[in-house]
């Protein structure tokens, strides 16, 4: 495991992190779990300087329906709707309350902060996401 990671060996794109990450047993795809999940093939070149990159990917719609089906600590990525972009934005969701919240890197607040999930995906006009789990031994979240 490398940790010296240059600006040309790392990943720069969310698909490829998320797959890494699962192949190294990090995290769990559950996108294919949700209702109307899909397949997308996306040419990744919005960055200058790094050679194209041809990404495959889940994705869902987002709904208030899904939101049953999400836990604590989900990664949540935010699909793009640029032609050459996979992901806009990625977040760990928390309970609050009794309430799912995104944690997140907020560029528009400048700084960490914690959004309503519903409310950032109505916000950021987002309809598509990708959803992935930490695995976690003797998971007691469903106790």
């Amino acid at each position: 495991f490398d940790r010296n990671v240059s600006w040309s060996s790392r990943k720069h794109y969310l698909s490829s992190w998320c797959s890494d990450n699962c192949s190294r047993g990090f995290l769990i795809e559950t996108t294919e779990s949700l209702p109307d999940a899909c397949e997308t093939w996306k040419r990744l070149s919005v960055l200058e300087g790094l050679e194209p990159l041809d990404a495959t990917y889940r994705t869902a719609p987002f709904s208030n329906n899904i939101l049953k089906l999400l836990r604590p600590a989900d990664v949540i990525c935010f699909a793009s709707d640029k032609l050459d972009l996979d992901y806009f934005h990625l977040g760990l969701l928390v309970k609050i309350d009794g309430e799912l919240e995104l944690f997140h890197a907020s560029k528009s607040l400048g700084s960490i902060a914690f959004e309503n999930l519903q409310g950032f995906c109505e916000r950021t006009q987002c309809s598509r996401i990708s959803v992935y789990r930490v695995p976690i031994k003797n998971d007691i979240s469903s106790e």
